[in-house]
């Protein structure tokens, strides 16, 4: 047997019970149930075993609630056992080690020091979550604002590429305007040279001279 000094519950391997203090001073096999410890009996603490070791080897187990203690010895050849698995049965002396029905699960239990330690430890690492989350919160809000900006950004580029293709468009109608202006124009002078140049060609007259005119003197 080696453990630690500390607080445990010794629970047999076979039956499953756990050793507990009777209220008859009896050192006894019983079982919790969801209400706690059975036959009513206030065995809480009777459950629980100060078990400590000393520097030749040998153990004290005390019981938490009544201080009762028990000593073992490093070398013996009787050990701790059940005979059955009926709530309130003895615990008892047998010498076969091996036999599960003379084993037992010896459990710790963390001390209330122990459990404050945990608990600030746990505490500790809530904040470490909490500053993490909030970091992650503020990251997330940053993206947010990033994409917002990006699509502002988006937004205002294609306004202004919509707006430069108006103008083009615009660009390209009056210099299709002034292209059919012109042409017009062209057709025009082109139409008034042909007038003009119809109005300078000479007029040439075809004259008949009959044979039977004669000169007539004054």
């Amino acid at each position: 047997m080696l453990a630690d000094r500390g607080t445990y519950t010794i629970q047999n391997v076979m039956h499953k019970s756990i050793v507990t203090q009777s209220l008859e001073s009896t050192v006894v096999a019983d079982a919790e149930t969801d209400s706690g410890p059975s036959h009513g009996l206030n065995l809480d603490l009777r459950m629980l075993w100060a078990i400590s070791r000393l520097n030749n080897d040998k153990y004290t187990i005390r019981n938490v609630e009544t201080n009762d203690i028990y000593t073992t010895f490093a070398l013996t050849e009787l050990f701790w056992g059940l005979t059955d698995g009926e709530l309130l049965t003895p615990i008892c002396l047998r010498n076969i080690p091996n036999h599960p029905s003379n084993q037992w699960v010896v459990t710790k239990i963390a001390s209330r020091k122990e459990l404050e330690d945990e608990t600030l430890q746990l505490r500790a690492k809530l904040t470490e979550l909490q500053e993490e989350n909030t970091q992650l919160h503020y990251g997330i809000d940053l993206l947010n604002a990033a994409a917002v900006n990006a699509s502002a950004d988006a937004q205002r580029e294609r306004e202004r590429y919509e707006q430069a293709d108006r103008q083009l468009r615009e660009k390209l109608a009056e210099l299709q305007e002034e292209n059919t202006k012109l042409r017009d124009s062209i057709d025009l002078v082109n139409a008034t040279e042909d007038i003009q140049c119809l109005a300078l060609e000479p007029t040439t007259t075809t004259l008949s001279i009959d044979s039977t005119w004669s000169v007539v003197d004054d």
